[in-house]
């Protein structure tokens, strides 16, 4: 048998090696490209309000608006003349019922004959016509409006259907109406209610036919004013187409006639006793149902 020899183990360990190791950074490489944008965060809270900031300054002041036009009478209001800014202009304020009354109305649709020349107007107050029935030596009036323009008056016309006695004539003219404030108002007795501002020569009505006042400088009324026209007959009558009120019309000038008949609707004002040249101021004494059948003519 044989025999194991001994063996001697030692343990060898491997000797120590120290390494000394620096690090050098190295060159930059070149930049990535961009990345994608983002998906788009949460809007984020409200934030506090912050405080009140400090009252401005006054600012300097504007130059002058255009204000309301000068002048104006009493009761007057303020009206548009035109479709421009701020052109107005003072004007009596007429009630519903003076401005319904006051539109200018053909002359023949009132009086015969119809053959009367076109262009001429007759009193606006009356609702119908009657042939002859008007008083002798009254001065008959009836009001008329100009309206938003001045107009020009350069005939007055009146028709006779069946002629007077011997001397029978007929005046005619223009009147200014004091009150323009109010030109229905009639004061007490003895105030003038216009003032003449054409007189026609008389015109012989022993004759039938058409009676023509021409007139060479024609008579300017004024936007926004109330004037009036009228007549008389002197001496004897003859049979003349006038106005005529109807039975329940209605006037600014109110209703006349006494309980014992019918009321008749005021459509002219009357001066009793004149029997010369038309009064310079006309004062009237009455109001009546009809007209002196005198139209007018608007050159303007």
């Amino acid at each position: 048998m044989s025999s194991i020899a001994a063996i001697d183990v030692t343990e060898v360990r491997p000797a120590q090696v120290t390494v000394d190791v620096t690090t050098t950074q190295g060159i930059p490489g070149p930049q990535g490209p961009k990345g994608d944008t983002g998906a788009q965060g949460a809007k984020g809270d409200t934030g506090a309000q912050g405080l009140k900031g400090d009252t401005g300054a006054t600012g300097a002041a504007g130059a002058a608006g255009p204000g309301v036009a000068s002048g104006g009478a009493s009761g007057a209001v303020l009206l548009k003349q035109s479709a421009a800014d701020y052109d107005t202009a003072w004007n009596v304020n007429p009630r519903p019922v003076e401005l319904l009354h006051s539109a200018f109305v053909p002359w023949n649709v009132y009086y015969q004959p119809t053959s009367v020349p076109s262009g001429l107007y007759g009193n606006p107050l009356s609702k119908g016509a009657r042939s002859g029935g008007q008083p002798l030596n009254v001065l008959l009036l009836h009001p008329l409006y100009s309206g938003p323009t001045a107009i020009a008056i350069d005939q007055l016309d009146a028709a006779v259907t069946t002629g007077g006695a011997a001397g029978a004539v007929l005046r005619a003219g223009i009147y200014l109406v004091q009150n323009q404030a109010n030109p229905f108002y009639l004061a007490a007795p003895a105030t003038t209610w216009a003032t003449l501002l054409y007189a026609g020569a008389p015109l012989d009505t022993t004759t039938t036919g058409q009676k023509t006042w021409s007139i060479a400088s024609p008579i300017t009324i004024p936007a926004w004013t109330w004037f009036a026209v009228g007549g008389v007959d002197q001496v004897a009558l003859p049979t003349r187409p006038i106005g005529n009120y109807i039975a329940g019309g209605q006037s600014p000038f109110g209703v006349g006639g006494g309980p014992t008949y019918q009321g008749q609707s005021i459509i002219s004002l009357g001066m009793q006793n004149v029997t010369g040249a038309l009064p310079t101021n006309f004062v009237p004494s009455s109001g009546y149902g009809t007209d002196a059948g005198i139209g007018m003519r608007r050159s303007a």
